[in-house]
């Protein structure tokens, strides 16, 4: 840290970026000697007088001067004096290669809030601006080292109402700051006054409590919630996990934050449920990559049968049937009984055909009443003037049983 206070200068025709540089100042309550010239030529005058800890400029400075012609000119005069161009919208474009061969520090608008505040509170305290560019791509392949094992965190589609619930959370706890950020480090929103902490570094250290956390979830069962408490004497931090996804970093001043447990677990738990009703049930779903490459290559059930079907329909070649021709059909004669000729008068002899001779009168007796009477007499219930079915039977009176 300098032993005076850091000495700016603002480079801009408009009033537009010291405005800018002053906001961002304040808002980490800091304190800097901030010279605003309107022209290149006048702050390399300026920075031949007295040396300064860092140079913000447009792109156009004013004059005919460019700004990479004002960042040539300071190294000449001051090599170790960074240099940062703001542009415009309309300005000019520069691609990678260009700005990582430039000496100076290009950002073009819409500006990364929180790249702008990391290249500006490097200049301050005369670190390297140009590792506070890149320090956020650096830390982004970390999150990507350390948690591939888990599949995406899902989006939060609404963050205007997640921004409003950490507002409220803020008021009703005074805290200093309130982070929202995924389980991968990425921060989301932001609350409070910026600066007081690295953000994206805090995110990402906070990366593996949030991998242990879903770890235990199986040892301890349920959906489990995460409650923690970093003590410090500068800064006091609540980490509360908002599904296992999400959390908050709540921060306090050093000298308070342990006397809000209470308050963080009764406020803070319930910003947190709140948080999970606008994510739905992905709040508690999730995957290991593992789970996710075996579904992407496991066929379902039915997709199964349904490829069976298809390949057995394919190799059953189906039969051309002729087209049949439908009609009524003629109902068959029904069989006449067969005909018998009639035997002659002359040829017709019951001795022959009975193997015998044959007495008339045997025939009669057949129908004789009289006959038939003797006839059950001779049996036993005959004579009790009564006959058994198997008597009336054997006699042929009536049909055997």
């Amino acid at each position: 840290m300098p032993s005076s206070l850091p000495r700016i200068i603002t480079v801009d025709p408009t009033g537009s970026i010291p405005q800018q540089i002053r906001g961002a100042v304040d808002l980490m309550d800091r304190l800097i000697i901030q010279i605003d010239v309107p022209s290149g030529e006048e702050a390399l005058d300026e920075l031949k007088r007295s040396k300064c800890t860092a140079i913000f400029a447009a792109w156009s400075p004013g004059g005919n001067m460019k700004g990479w012609e004002l960042a040539a000119k300071v190294k000449q005069i001051a090599p170790d004096t960074p240099i940062i161009i703001l542009a415009d919208y309309t300005d000019n474009e520069l691609d990678s290669d260009t700005q990582a061969s430039s000496p100076f520090i290009y950002l073009h608008r819409p500006f990364e809030i929180d790249r702008f505040l990391r290249i500006l509170n490097a200049a301050l305290d005369g670190e390297d601006v140009f590792a506070a560019r890149d320090k956020k791509a650096t830390t982004e392949m970390s999150a990507i080292n350390l948690g591939p094992q888990f599949s995406a965190a899902p989006e939060l589609t609404q963050l205007d109402k997640a921004r409003s619930l950490t507002d409220k959370l803020m008021s009703d706890l005074n805290a200093m700051a309130i982070l929202l950020c995924t389980r991968e480090g990425n921060v989301l929103a932001e609350r409070g006054t910026v600066g007081y902490v690295d953000r994206d570094e805090l995110a990402q250290k906070l990366i593996p409590t949030m991998v242990a956390n879903i770890e235990l979830k199986e040892m301890v069962g349920g959906n489990v919630s995460l409650l923690q408490f970093y003590d410090g004497e500068e800064y006091d931090i609540y980490i509360l996990s908002v599904g296992l996804h999400h959390f908050m970093a709540i921060i306090f001043d050093g000298q308070r934050g342990a006397r809000e447990l209470g308050a963080v677990s009764r406020y803070g738990r319930r910003t947190a449920e709140d948080l999970i009703g606008l994510l739905g049930a992905e709040a508690w779903i999730i995957r290991r990559e593992q789970q996710q490459e075996k579904a992407a290559t496991t066929p379902r059930k039915s997709e199964v049968a349904k490829t069976i079907k298809t390949q057995a329909e394919e190799e059953e070649e189906p039969l051309e049937l002729a087209r049949a021709e439908l009609s009524t059909p003629e109902p068959e004669p029904v069989s006449a009984m067969p005909q018998l000729d009639a035997i002659p008068d002359d040829e017709f002899d019951l001795d022959k055909i009975l193997g015998g001779s044959f007495d008339d009168s045997d025939g009669a007796d057949l129908f004789s009443m009289d006959a038939m009477e003797e006839l059950a007499k001779l049996t036993d219930g005959g004579k009790k003037g009564t006959l058994t079915p198997e008597e009336a039977a054997n006699l042929g009176l009536i049909q055997g049983m």
